[in-house]
């Protein structure tokens, strides 16, 4: 096969072809804004003008992505350019190319249904919201929807996830949520006996605010300032926050 119209890209360590995540997760991005901005029109003003247009677009880069080459779809370039900073993450492409296929069809009912017929129904509505959460998760989450049902439709399972979900099998302790997760965690050691207790790791004694002392002798200057005195020291306290008073003995 011509290697410029091959189906993502050959690269060392990588036994299919591949794509790169980063710059499909910014084309979804400008696919998603185009598409909002659009319905946003629709909304507002009852102009269905611009939705046809990002329709067609996007019909027809599909259909450069899946029957020419990713590297010549006009939107992929675009976030190609955005992403040209950030170290590639690349994807298996056979999945990538079952979810534009999703992608393809979809686009091509909308151009029948707004731009052919020109009608707006429910089944567009609603045609159009699966194109919205599609590009949602894609550009948001990282979560290719499409590449998900490539798993169902086919025996080949998908290589090379985003975020490695595919080989993944056991979920590490930051990545798990319980509903004891805003508890206090605790770490606890058994001895040979059964008994368990606590480890600690470290201490925190209770914070002192102000000290108030009541002693005999409180009256005198000299006796209130060596009170003064040992108390700052033996607990570390500005005199501003510590009050000595003289004890009242009962008759």
């Amino acid at each position: 096969m011509n290697s410029k119209l091959q189906f993502g890209e050959t690269v060392s360590g990588y036994n299919i072809p591949v794509v790169n995540e980063r710059e499909i997760r910014a084309a979804a991005g400008i696919m998603f804004l185009a598409t909002f901005i659009s319905l946003m029109l629709i909304i507002n003003g009852g102009n269905f003008v611009p939705i046809k247009y990002v329709i067609i677009i996007f019909m027809v880069d599909f259909s450069i992505r899946l029957f020419l080459s990713p590297k010549f779809s006009p939107i992929l370039i675009l976030g190609r350019i955005i992403v040209s900073n950030q170290n590639p993450e690349y994807v298996g492409a056979p999945q990538k190319k079952f979810a534009w296929g999703i992608g393809l069809v979809l686009s091509f009912l909308m151009f029948v249904l707004m731009v052919v017929l020109n009608t707006f129904s429910v089944i567009t509505g609603i045609t159009c919201l699966i194109c919205l959460i599609l590009m949602f998760f894609e550009t948001a989450f990282g979560i290719c929807i499409g590449c998900k049902l490539y798993s169902l439709f086919n025996k080949e399972k998908a290589q090379y996830c985003p975020g490695e979900i595919c080989d993944i099998k056991n979920k590490q302790e930051i990545q798990k949520v319980n509903k004891n997760q805003k508890k206090q965690e605790e770490t606890i050691l058994s001895d040979s006996s059964g008994n368990s207790a606590p480890y600690v790791i470290k201490e925190l004694e209770p914070e002192i605010s102000g000290i108030v002392i009541s002693c005999e002798g409180a009256g005198n200057k000299v006796v209130e300032a060596s009170v003064l005195e040992a108390v700052q020291v033996l607990f570390g306290v500005s005199a501003n926050h510590i009050k000595v008073l003289k004890m009242e003995v009962a008759k």
